[in-house]
């Protein structure tokens, strides 16, 4: 619970409850989602919140998605959505979700 509130509450501003039903939305289980919350914030190097490109790679990879080049630019244009060069924490978790 501290780390929920820690990695999560604060830094998004939202109670545990919008955060459960955030990842009730986004079919994932809480514990899950804090897990990818770990392993994004791991790669987010300057801690902004959002990753780039070549951070992307080594968190996909970390995760045991192999994606090649190619692959990995198109992920990454379908996630930034706003063309701004970098993807937020739950434009990621939707994206890395999301059944297709």
């Amino acid at each position: 619970d501290e780390e929920i509130n820690e990695i999560f509450l604060k830094r998004y501003n939202m109670s545990k409850e919008e955060l459960q039903r955030m990842a009730q939305k986004m079919g994932i289980q809480l514990n899950n989602l804090c897990y990818l919350k770990q392993e994004f914030d791991a790669y987010d190097e300057d801690r902004s919140g959002y990753i780039d490109v070549k951070e992307l790679k080594g968190l996909l990879e970390k995760l045991g998605e192999e994606l090649s080049d190619e692959e990995l630019d198109q992920a990454f244009r379908e996630l930034d959505s706003d063309n701004s060069g970098e993807i937020e924490f739950f434009e990621f978790v939707e994206w890395f979700t999301s059944e297709d």
